[in-house]
């Protein structure tokens, strides 16, 4: 029961009522009030027992307790699993080895696969990458119609002329 109960009342205005010992209430929770997730009202919490490997979801009516095996099946994650942002966890384990050890295959844009040679450009023509080849001695790069392509310097130009046309093109 309880031991003590005061009843204070400053300027008319009542300022709460300070319990000491336990209060009673037949072994049943105390509920003449607001129970939700809002704004200063009180917060109900479901669970029986909580223990350190708890945790808490919220619903329409206050948190609910969860037990660890219990968010992992919410979350369909097996625990222990190695859970990435872009793989199903129950994928990802099993298609790498524990640690990191294992090599990651991915697969490489062909495009890049036909620079092959030193000096070689890659540019995007109308249907995609496409490997411009080094150009030759005495010849500068300009674009074309559409794409970048080698051009032969005039004959008795210089390299500065060459220089000098490309930009005007």
């Amino acid at each position: 029961g309880v031991d003590t109960a005061v009843w204070a009342w400053v300027n008319s205005t009542h300022t709460g009522i300070v319990l000491s010992g336990a209060l009673d209430a037949n072994s049943n929770a105390i509920t003449n009030h607001a129970q939700a997730i809002t704004d200063n009202a009180v917060l109900t919490v479901d669970h029986v027992t909580p223990v350190a490997t708890d945790y808490a979801r919220f619903t329409a009516n206050g948190l609910e307790g969860r037990e660890k095996s219990e968010v992992l099946g919410d979350l369909n994650v097996a625990d222990g699993a190695d859970v990435t942002g872009s793989n199903a966890p129950q994928a990802h384990e099993a298609s790498h080895a524990s640690g990191g050890s294992d090599d990651i295959d991915a697969a490489l844009n062909p495009a890049a696969v036909a620079l092959t040679t030193r000096g070689d450009i890659l540019f995007h023509d109308a249907s995609g990458l496409q490997r411009l080849a080094k150009g030759t001695d005495g010849h500068y790069l300009k674009i074309g119609a559409n794409d970048p392509e080698w051009a032969e310097v005039t004959a008795g130009g210089s390299d500065a002329q060459a220089l000098a046309f490309a930009l005007m093109c």
